[in-house]
């Protein structure tokens, strides 16, 4: 969403294998903000949870990075952007990130990994790694 309108947005499908990760999906969501004209642009890359009584989410921010996970049962989400940005302000929703700005800047990357876990202690770092910017390399 952007401006709390859905809007259209390009996704990329990711490779879910590396030496620091194995996920079930991972994405590459990239939001075209040039062409909106405001003071503040609010963008916001959220996802609806089927069942929301058993998710618990956490922040797993680091350096240049802006990052929030989900868990529900065995299965882990995580939402990731570049982090740091002087000026671009972030919020960690229940459901998502959202970022406010007033820089004029073209588009926004978020990333988008999951993992269905077996063994919780070695995979939970998994899609932290996974929806890292750092790790989208072409």
């Amino acid at each position: 969403m952007v401006n709390e309108k859905e809007v259209n947005f390009s996704v990329k499908k990711l490779p879910i294998i590396s030496e620091s990760f194995s996920v079930n999906e991972r994405y590459k969501i990239t939001f075209n903000i040039e062409h909106f004209v405001y003071n503040e642009v609010n963008i916001k890359c959220v996802f609806q949870p089927k069942e929301e009584n058993d998710l618990l989410s956490c922040i797993e921010s680091g350096e240049n990075l802006a990052l929030i996970s989900f868990y529900l049962g065995d299965t882990k989400l995580s939402i990731g952007t570049e982090g740091d940005i002087p000026q671009i302000h972030y919020r960690y929703l229940d459901n998502g990130l959202e970022l406010k700005t007033n820089l004029e800047i073209p588009e926004i990357v978020f990333y988008v990994a999951w993992v269905k876990m077996k063994d919780k202690e070695i995979e939970d770092i998994y899609t932290w790694f996974a929806a890292d910017p750092s790790f989208d390399i072409d």
